[in-house]
């Protein structure tokens, strides 16, 4: 254990243990008094004590042996010890200097300033041995050293105030004046009575006693509340002191609506506020106090918090609710700037009408921060702001560093309003819900702008990285590939506004498509064969524009091509199997007739 000082030993008496020269010596030991303060509150308990005698009260030397006094008592701040440091005191002034530990403690000794000069009692010491011819400014009756003149140096005796007589030769008297001076009391009143006037000559003049009640300290009982009361019945505040010091306060204000006030001293409420509270805390520094500046505010302890109209600071240090029905409910250096608004944890804080341009402030707003030692400020009206470097845990102790984890049996729900409901990267990304619709949305500012599924692996920031994983499915301007193929609808049920084709038509227009070799500027390395969107527009009119062509369109249009195709296959194979038909029927009837037939 430690012993820390706020302040520093006041010494209050010093008295000698011998109150009269004799001609037994006294001895060269005194009584020495002082009081002890720990850390401004007078001490109590058991402390082991010092004390060096020195010639100067600073900078001097040690006079004497060091005396340690073990285990002292002191009680209330106040200690007596017995010292002696033998011969030492003559005309020199001297200083005490104390040093002091707490009794259960072997460490060292805590000195102990500033020094207290002995005065009057222990230069007495000097008095008892000392020899007539010692004295200094002798009457001339005692030049000799010798105490044995007859006949005195006196002319004459004065009465002073009191007195009356006197004289200057002779036999003379002093008579107590009674115009100036009360005789001793020598009366008293019968129970029941007290004195009320004492005469000249000592009588009293009694009178009955007061009978109004007052309050015991072991309580009252039979009291009427409505006309018996501690207080006031003007306009002064009721005050109740600690230790001579204020502790706490009614103070009276507008409408019988009082403020009440405990804890430090300096605790405050802003002249014209009515209805505030301050139930303690508080320094007794100025930058310390706790403070009410509007009606209603309420700060219930803590250090250097201040509440405003309505609002609460329930506690902690340096907080302010300075918005109106604001609330800060601890912690440290948290403002709740806006109406309705709570800032909790450190350096949490809502914006107020200065900060935010609005008159109301951030209203609404609910701002917690962690234990980071940096602000954290809130951007606008009825925001719910949260900083937990450590995660957001709902049904789990155990979450994420810096994000949110949501443990079985939970989930997040969004209601059932169209919106795009998780905003990603600002609003550019998300995934929203329109009328039967889910929907996900991304940024339209680069050409790799797209969707990808992976299987497995990491996070990768490089676009269609799928972090050591596989890669399922993408989806950019380049097209939509889902593991190497590609697989759309095609039911019956899905489709309307059928309408009959023209193959041969489009089977002209196949013919006239110009079909190129290429690749993607987003994958140059793989090489493909097919027409241009722009071609394939034009020939069919076709697909949602100029710059795609569905898979659909193409499988459409080639099968109608391949259907026309076969048509005129068809065609071919029945004027060929006639064309033999007819060659067969000649040479069986052996006309003669000669038939060239060419292939």
């Amino acid at each position: 254990m430690s012993l820390r000082f706020r302040g520093f030993l006041t010494l209050v008496a010093a008295s000698w243990s011998g109150q009269s020269l004799s001609a037994q010596p006294v001895g060269t030991a005194f009584t020495y008094q002082g009081r002890l303060a720990d850390a401004g509150t007078p001490a109590s308990g058991s402390y082991d004590l010092q004390l060096v005698l020195m010639d100067a009260g600073a900078g001097g030397s040690q006079v004497g042996p060091l005396l340690t006094r073990d285990d002292v008592q002191v009680t209330s701040g106040l200690f007596t010890v017995s010292l002696d440091f033998g011969p030492v005191f003559g005309t020199a002034r001297r200083w005490l200097e104390v040093r002091v530990r707490p009794g259960a403690s072997t460490g060292a000794y805590t000195a102990l300033s500033p020094l207290q000069e002995l005065t009057s009692a222990p230069q007495a010491i000097f008095s008892a041995g000392t020899a007539w011819t010692g004295i200094v400014g002798k009457p001339a009756g005692f030049a000799d050293d010798v105490d044995n003149d007859s006949g005195g140096d006196i002319t004459g005796v004065t009465a002073g105030a009191g007195l009356s007589g006197g004289g200057s030769s002779g036999a003379v008297t002093l008579t107590v004046d009674t115009a100036a001076t009360q005789a001793r009391i020598t009366g008293t009143c019968p129970a029941g009575q007290s004195i009320r006037t004492v005469n000249q000559d000592g009588a009293v003049v009694c009178e009955p006693d007061d009978d109004t009640p007052g309050w015991a300290l072991g309580g009252n009982a039979g009291t009427n509340p409505g006309t018996q009361f501690i207080g006031t019945t003007d306009n002064q505040a009721l005050v109740i002191r600690v230790n001579g010091q204020t502790g706490f306060r009614v103070e009276p204000a507008d409408f019988w609506e009082h403020n009440v006030i405990g804890g430090s001293f300096l605790n405050v409420v802003d002249p014209g506020v009515f209805g505030a509270t301050i139930a303690g805390g508080g320094q007794t520094l100025s930058t310390g106090r706790n403070r009410v500046t509007a009606i209603y505010g309420t700060v219930g302890g803590g250090v250097a918090n201040t509440a405003a109209n309505a609002s609460t600071v329930a506690g902690g240090v340096a907080n302010t609710a300075s918005g109106s029905v604001a609330m800060v409910p601890g912690g440290e250096s948290n403002t709740a700037g806006g109406w309705y608004s709570l800032a909790a944890g450190q350096r949490a804080k809502v914006r107020d009408s200065a900060q935010s341009g609005d008159f109301d402030g951030d209203e609404g707003a609910f701002v917690w921060a962690d234990s980071t030692n940096a602000d954290f400020q809130s951007t606008g009206p009825n925001q719910f702001l949260v900083r937990a470097v450590g995660g957001v845990g709902i049904n789990t102790t155990s979450p994420s560093p810096g994000g949110l984890t949501v443990g079985a049996p939970g989930k997040l729900t969004f209601g059932a309003s169209t919106r795009q409901m998780l905003d990603l990267w600002g609003t550019a990304y998300g995934i929203g819900v329109q009328g039967y619709v889910q929907y996900y949305r991304t940024d339209n500012a680069d050409a790799l702008n797209g969707f990808a599924w992976y299987k497995g692996g990491t996070h990768d920031d490089n676009a269609y990285s799928s972090g050591g994983g596989a890669t399922l499915m993408t989806l950019n301007q380049a097209g939509l590939t889902v593991n190497g193929t590609f697989v759309s609808t095609s039911d019956r049920a899905a489709k309307q506004d059928l309408r009959p084709v023209d193959p041969r038509a489009i089977l002209e227009g196949v013919a006239s498509l110009p079909i190129s070799e290429w690749s993607y500027v987003l994958d140059p390395e793989v090489r493909h064969v097919g027409p241009m969107a722009q071609d394939f527009r034009a020939a069919f009119g076709l697909g949602q524009d100029e710059r795609h062509i569905a898979t659909v369109d193409a499988e459409g249009v080639a099968l109608a091509a391949i259907q026309a195709l076969w048509t005129v296959v068809e065609e071919q194979r029945t004027e060929l199997a006639w064309l033999k038909a007819r060659l067969a029927d000649i040479e069986a009837r052996g006309s003669g007739e000669r038939v060239i037939v060419r292939p």
